[in-house]
């Protein structure tokens, strides 16, 4: 397996983690779980935690799909 293709796994497990974590906070099943993970868990949250401060809620959902666009990119060569 090459590099390449290594990150691009890597970028969109990112995605999903983050994404996951998205759909988690938007149906309110964060608030179910112990302390607020779920979906993406701890690192879907500080991954959508740091988007959501940096960039707000509509630059957060650019990068992700921008992210998840780099890593089907890389996984197809």
């Amino acid at each position: 397996i090459g590099w390449r293709r290594a990150a691009g796994g890597l970028l969109l497990l990112v995605v999903v983690l983050a994404a996951l974590q998205a759909l988690a906070g938007a149906f309110g099943i964060g608030a179910l779980a112990d302390g607020g993970v779920a979906g993406g868990g701890y690192v879907g949250g500080l991954i959508l935690g740091g988007l959501v401060a940096a960039v707000g809620e509509a630059g957060s959902a650019v990068i992700l799909l921008m992210l998840a666009l780099a890593g089907v990119a890389l996984l197809a060569g």
